[in-house]
């Protein structure tokens, strides 16, 4: 699945992906509908999911991330949250288990969550901003010193949990005259922490389409032009304060009760992070929500 990423302006925090299938006649969009050069495309909505399986009284947690598919084109516009509830077809689509693979729990929601955040970042410093995922086998050396590919499998049907996955980011500033940047990252299916960085991740696109066995943006010419993702922009992802904010506001914007609202300000507070003003400013006005909301008279009525 290829993806091409553009920021509109005005949009609160949180995301929506709209995605278009190639070679579909079922419906076109605004942007071919005047083109009689350019494909036919079929809208539908892609977004980052978790999903819980029940496997054999067990639960595993499996991640939805974009794969490759050699016969899709997809144009992912980022127009805020949540995903596109009015094409119900299409919001079925992205649920395939032909896109999701299983990933590392504390991966998702930590490292590979930052590195997500970063590639929306982009979009604020980049007219065009193309992303592509997916999973990686890949050889370890063993302790005996040979190299050998070994991966879990998980559930009934011995599903594969790949040891890495990976990234491709590629960013320009102005289609008309600006050179292309391009990051390739190679992440390990696991717990990372903050004291790692984006750039000890980085590997070059031959490295990545050897291990892969695919060819990534076979159109462009890499040997011309096309610069180092982490020359042209920082590669850095949000430091622990910074990410530990931003998510207890999401957790601030979504307490259902008081108590919990305080625990997650006590939490915040155990963590020796003193709130930015954002977060103060709602925190104070989720507070006034809930207290009215716990208040015996609203109770009552």
């Amino acid at each position: 699945m290829f993806c091409r990423m553009t920021r509109p302006g005005g949009h609160p925090d949180g995301w929506q992906s709209t995605c278009q299938t190639k070679n579909s006649s079922e419906e076109q969009t605004e942007s071919t509908a005047n083109s009689s050069q350019t494909p036919v495309f079929q809208s539908f909505s892609l977004r980052t999911t978790m999903i819980t399986l029940v496997v054999d009284g067990l639960e595993d947690t499996w991640h939805q991330l974009l794969t490759v598919n050699f016969q899709s084109f997809c144009e992912l516009t980022l127009q805020g949250h949540p995903p596109n509830t009015k094409k119900p077809k299409s919001m079925a689509e992205t649920f395939y288990l032909s896109n999701i693979v299983p990933q590392n729990y504390e991966n998702n929601g930590g490292f590979w969550n930052r590195l997500e955040m970063y590639c929306r970042e982009l979009t604020e410093r980049f007219s065009d901003v193309w992303v592509i995922s997916g999973p990686l086998t890949l050889p370890q050396v063993h302790q005996d010193g040979k190299r050998m590919v070994s991966y879990q499998l998980i559930g009934k049907d011995d599903v594969a949990v790949p040891t890495h996955l990976y990234k491709v980011i590629l960013v320009q500033k102005d289609p008309s005259a600006e050179p292309m940047a391009l990051g390739a990252f190679v992440v390990p299916n696991a717990p990372i922490g903050f004291e790692h960085h984006l750039k000890e991740y980085q590997v070059s696109l031959t490295d990545l389409e050897r291990m892969s066995g695919l060819i990534f943006f076979p159109e462009i010419e890499k040997s011309k032009d096309l610069k180092n993702l982490c020359l042209v922009d920082t590669c850095e992802l949000m430091d622990f304060k910074r990410f530990t904010l931003y998510i207890s506001s999401r957790k601030v914007a979504s307490a259902r009760t008081l108590a919990r609202l305080e625990k997650i300000m006590s939490e915040l507070e155990d963590a020796e992070i003193t709130p930015d003003n954002y977060l103060a400013t709602l925190y104070q006005e989720k507070k006034q929500e809930l207290l009215k909301k716990e208040s015996p008279q609203s109770q009552s009525e």
